[in-house]
C-alpha cells in the first residue's frame, strides 16, 4: 500500500513537472512570438563578431571610424546591462530605444566600411572633382493617424497606446528624435519636434527617415505579470525550468520598424510639404498610418555662405578686388565707386586665352543671362590658375546643387510646434462656408462630426 501511495506520489509529481514545463514552453513560445523583432536590424547583429570587425577596422586603418565603432559597442554593453535590470516602463522604453538606435549606427559603420573596401579592391579611375558640401535640415515632421470612429470618438481604443520615434541618417550620421511615450486614439497625428541637422553633406545625399512603434500598453503589463508568475514557480521542479525563471529578454519592449522614407536633392524645397511613405502592412495592431506624412527638408550649399575665392583680378581695364560667391563675382575698386556684378551660374561658360600685350593669361566669362562677355586677368600665372579652378568648381557647385543654390532655403532654430498637438488646429479656415445640416455629403458628415462653429 505504502509503495502504490509511493508510485502515485511520483506519478504526480511528474505529471506536475510535465505540466510546468509544457506550460512555461507554452508562454515562453507565446511571448516570444508577441515580442519577436520584425525589422531586420536585430536580426543582423544576432551573429555579429566583434573582434572580427575590429580586425576589419585595422585592416581599414581608419582610426576615426574605430573610434565611432568602439563608442557605440560601449553604448551597446552598457545600454543592455541597464536595460536587464530596469524594472520601471519608461526606463525600459528608453532602454530599448537607446539599443536600437546603437543598433542602426552600427549597421551604418558596417555599410561605410563595406563601401570602402569595394572602392580598394576597384582599379583606380580619375574621378571628377565633387562638388561642395552643405547642410540638410529636417524638421516639423508630422504623421497623421487613422483611427477608426469607434476608437477616436468613443474611446473604445484606449487598450491600443504606443511608444513612437523616429530615426533620421544620412550615411554614418543617424540622429533620432524624443520619444512620444503614450500615443493613443485620442492623438491625431504624430508631431516630433527636433530638428535634424546634418552637415558637410554631398549634393547625392539620401536622407533615410524611420519610424519605430512599440505597444506601451495591456500587452506589456500581461507580460510583466507572467514575469511574476514565473518567478514564484519553485526551483524544485528542476534545474531547466528554473532557467526560466527570470528570462528578462522576452519580457523587455522591443521597437518595430513600422514605416520609412527616403528623401534627397530633389525633394527639399524649405517649406513643409508631404511625402509618401512606405509602410509596413504586414504587422498586426500597428499604428494606422495613411502612408503620407509631413515635413520641411532645406538645403543649403556651402557655396552660398562662404566665399569660395577671394583676390584681385583685372577687369575693364581696372584693379578690383573681387569676391566669388553665391554664384556671383562682386568686383570693386579702391574707392567702391565702380562696382560689377558677374553672374557664375550652371549656365556660364569660361575660356581663357593668352593676351599678347599683357602676356598674360585672360579668362572670359560668358554670361547667357546678360549675354556679355567679361574679360578678366589675374596678376600672375599662379593667380590665373586659382582663379581658373575657383569658377570652375563655382559652375559645378550650381550643376550638383541645382535649385537649391537659385534661392537660399531657411533652417528653422527648431521646429516649429502646434499649440493644439494636432495639424487640424494649425489651418485657418476662415472664409470657409458652412455646409448645411440637410447636406449628406462625406465632408458635411465631417464638419458635422468635428462640431465646427456657424462661422469658421
Amino acid at each position: 500500500m505504502a509503495g502504490h501511495s509511493t508510485a502515485n506520489s511520483e506519478t504526480g509529481t511528474i505529471r506536475r513537472t510535465s505540466f510546468l514545463r509544457s506550460k512555461s514552453y507554452r508562454t515562453r513560445r507565446t511571448l516570444t512570438e508577441r515580442t519577436k523583432p520584425l525589422n531586420s536590424i536585430e536580426n543582423n547583429f544576432k551573429n555579429f563578431d566583434a573582434q572580427q570587425f575590429r580586425e576589419q577596422l585595422k585592416k581599414i586603418q581608419d582610426k576615426e571610424l574605430q573610434q565611432k565603432m568602439e563608442l557605440e559597442m560601449k553604448m551597446l554593453d552598457g545600454t543592455a546591462k541597464l536595460l536587464a535590470a530596469a524594472h520601471q516602463m519608461s526606463q525600459q522604453l528608453e532602454g530599448a530605444k537607446t539599443l536600437l538606435v546603437c543598433q542602426t549606427r552600427m549597421r551604418a559603420y558596417m555599410l561605410e566600411l563595406q563601401r570602402r573596401r569595394n572602392a580598394q579592391a576597384l582599379p583606380s579611375v580619375e574621378k571628377k572633382p565633387p562638388s561642395c558640401n552643405g547642410q540638410v535640415a529636417l524638421s516639423d515632421i508630422r504623421v497623421p493617424l487613422l483611427w477608426s470612429n469607434d476608437e477616436h470618438f468613443k474611446g473604445r481604443g484606449d487598450s491600443h497606446r504606443f511608444a513612437v520615434f523616429c530615426v533620421a541618417s544620412i550615411g554614418t550620421e543617424v540622429k533620432d528624435s524624443e520619444l512620444l511615450v503614450d500615443v493613443s486614439p485620442q492623438n491625431t497625428d504624430l508631431s516630433f519636434d527636433k530638428l535634424f541637422l546634418f552637415e558637410a553633406v554631398p549634393s547625392d545625399f539620401e536622407c533615410e527617415i524611420q519610424f519605430f512603434a512599440c505597444q506601451n500598453n495591456a500587452s506589456m503589463a500581461a507580460a510583466i505579470k507572467q514575469r511574476k508568475k514565473l518567478s514564484d514557480i519553485p526551483t524544485s521542479v528542476g534545474k531547466r525550468l528554473s532557467v526560466t525563471k527570470r528570462p528578462d529578454d522576452l519580457y523587455s519592449p522591443k521597437f518595430h520598424e513600422i514605416a520609412r522614407c527616403k528623401v534627397a536633392l530633389d525633394d527639399a524645397t524649405g517649406m513643409i510639404r508631404t511625402y509618401d511613405l512606405a509602410v509596413d502592412a504586414e504587422q498586426e495592431d500597428a499604428l494606422p498610418l495613411m502612408g503620407h506624412f509631413c515635413a520641411r527638408v532645406a538645403v543649403i550649399p556651402d557655396c552660398l555662405l562662404q566665399a569660395d575665392f577671394i583676390g584681385i583680378l583685372e577687369c575693364q581695364g581696372t584693379r578690383m578686388s573681387c569676391t566669388l560667391k553665391n554664384l556671383e563675382l562682386e568686383c570693386s575698386d579702391a574707392e567702391h565707386s565702380t562696382t560689377l556684378t558677374i553672374p557664375i551660374t550652371k549656365q556660364s561658360s569660361i575660356s581663357q586665352c593668352l593676351d599678347p600685350s599683357a602676356g598674360r593669361q585672360t579668362i572670359t566669362v560668358c554670361c547667357p543671362r546678360d549675354e556679355k562677355k567679361h574679360q578678366l586677368m589675374a596678376v600672375n600665372e599662379e593667380e590665373h590658375g586659382l582663379w581658373w579652378d575657383a569658377i570652375e568648381q563655382q559652375i559645378l557647385n550650381h550643376k550638383a546643387w541645382k535649385h537649391a543654390c537659385e534661392k537660399l532655403m531657411t533652417i528653422p532654430d527648431k521646429s516649429s510646434k502646434f499649440t493644439a498637438g494636432s495639424i487640424f488646429d494649425a489651418f485657418d479656415f476662415s472664409g470657409v462656408p458652412r455646409f448645411s445640416q440637410s447636406d449628406s455629403s462625406p465632408m458635411s458628415q465631417i464638419l458635422r462630426r468635428l462640431s465646427l462653429p456657424e462661422t469658421i
